[in-house]
């Protein structure tokens, strides 16, 4: 039995806008909240307040249907508008953040970041805010989730359940749709507006009796980008396919990792690797690596903000153009992102990947891409001797020593022993420690499919990533389910 959904997962051909304060957008609105009030009312709060100021707009409506022992439990609908002001009075920094697009309000807040700003250290590297950009092409919101409705996911849930309950299964999860609205606008005359939609599909199929559990997911800028009964049907499979476990001993042996483990290690990889920062303090592994061979060949690894294949985001929260930036290139290390603050202290220049306003200046990988090969999981499977295939993790901690990349954690939801280039039976889970940057030596297969994994730290972005098979994997200790 196959346990491997195969997915392809190519740009979908849409109409392209630039996200600037002159393109057109959709007139559809968040709550009421239309580009064109959105912009006009950080305008004139600029206006009105004088200095150096910039407003960050965010503008998210999110509806969630969660479900558990296949039933619907929950609908929910959330929408949340934000503006953020930061203030410069010199070369320091004040933030404040309103729930408000009143005049007043925003005045108000202004008002406070600069009072904040006149309490702050001086960033010696701040030159003052971005000027006017030129924006890539983005694509248009997905109508299907702007004008989204609980319903339509309920419809395509129901027959869902019945598969499961045909293999005595049942189906625990959630989908997921968000429409994001987010506007930047400065006293430099930047103004900066995208719109972006995502519909993300997340399936645990659990035996009743507690005999097994299988794992699917998936996600993109509508639902029809997502197959959603291929999903639960691979959920189910793997589901059944588990039933059974057995032993393993602790020891190294080859390991396949599907989308979702990789994703989940990659989710870590922005913060404590590929950033300005990271670098700056020393817990990046990149660090005085840049120009060398620190990965095999097949691995390259980047950021790419107008990448339709993920969840693009042309600009970053100061409204500064996004670049692309590989950070491993066939296995050589070569950058970094950056804000504009670390930008100065490494005597490079910002890339686009500022941080949302009031954090620590790094510069925030949010597009983050592993760049295709050339296997399918059963062709990776077929060439494994003596291995594990493992669905995802669980418990993941990324922080027991950064500048190697030291992480551990617990397969979850579905891991095998293959052996003799088959998949042979279930085990039960594994705790593994393993160096991602030694890991990253040990890739000998990439997947040439790959699955788009929401980012779990912001509602912008993704991580875009294929299967990988290493030819080590230190698993630590085995546990009683």
């Amino acid at each position: 039995m196959s346990v491997i959904r195969k997915v392809k997962k190519k740009a979908a051909k849409v109409p392209a806008k630039k996200a600037a304060g002159g393109a057109k957008a959709p007139a559809v609105a968040v709550n009421g909240v239309s580009r064109d009030a959105v912009l006009s009312a950080l305008r004139a709060g600029i206006r009105a307040a004088g200095g150096d100021v910039e407003l960050l707009f965010i503008g998210l409506h999110t509806g969630t249907t969660r479900f558990a022992a296949s039933g619907i439990h929950q609908n929910m609908m959330e929408t949340d508008l934000t503006v953020t002001a930061r203030v410069a009075v010199g070369r320091k920094l004040g933030v404040a953040t309103l729930n408000s697009l009143s005049r007043g309000d925003i005045l108000s807040a202004i008002r406070q970041a600069r009072e904040s700003a006149k309490c702050a250290q001086p960033l010696r590297e701040f030159e003052g805010f971005a000027g006017r950009q030129t924006y890539g092409p983005a694509p248009l919101p997905d109508p299907g989730i702007v004008r989204q409705d609980p319903a339509d996911r309920a419809a395509a849930l129901v027959p869902l359940f019945a598969t499961a309950g045909r293999s005595k299964t049942e189906l625990h999860g959630a989908l997921l749709a968000r429409w994001t609205q987010m506007g930047v606008v400065n006293s430099n005359g930047l103004e900066a507006w995208h719109e972006g939609t995502m519909a993300d599909a997340q399936f645990i199929a659990m035996d009743p009796g507690g005999g097994g559990s299988g794992y699917a997911a998936d996600a993109g800028r509508g639902w029809g980008a997502l197959d959603l009964p291929t999903l639960a049907e691979t959920a189910v499979k793997k589901c059944v396919l588990s039933r059974h476990p057995r032993d393993l001993d602790p020891g190294v042996y080859e390991v396949i990792l599907e989308p979702a483990a990789v994703a989940e290690i990659f989710a870590w990889l922005p913060w404590i690797a590929f950033s300005g920062r990271s670098v700056e303090d020393g817990a990046s592994f990149l660090k005085d690596k840049f120009g060398t061979q620190i990965a095999t060949d097949p691995v390259t690894i980047y950021d790419d903000g107008l990448d339709a294949e993920g969840l693009p985001l042309p600009f970053d929260f100061e409204g500064r153009a996004k670049k692309a930036v590989y950070f491993v290139d066939k296995g050589v290390a070569r950058e970094v992102v950056h804000d504009v603050v670390s930008a100065a202290r490494a005597k490079s220049r910002p890339t686009g990947h500022a941080p949302f306003p009031g954090m620590a200046p790094a510069g925030a990988a949010m597009n983050l891409f592993v760049a295709s090969g050339m296997s399918s999981v059963e062709e990776m499977i077929a060439q494994t001797r003596r291995g594990v295939l493992v669905t995802r993790f669980h418990y993941l901690n990324g922080l027991l020593n950064p500048p190697v990349a030291m992480f551990t954690g617990m397969t979850r939801d579905g891991a095998y022993w293959v052996e003799d280039g088959k998949v042979r039976h279930p085990i039960r889970n594994m705790r593994w420690t393993n160096s991602i940057a030694r890991a990253l030596q040990c890739v000998e297969l990439v997947g040439r499919d790959r699955v788009v994994t929401p980012n779990s730290w912001s509602p912008f972005g993704s991580a875009t990533v294929p299967a990988l098979k290493l030819r080590e994997w230190q698993f630590d200790s085995k546990t009683e389910f």
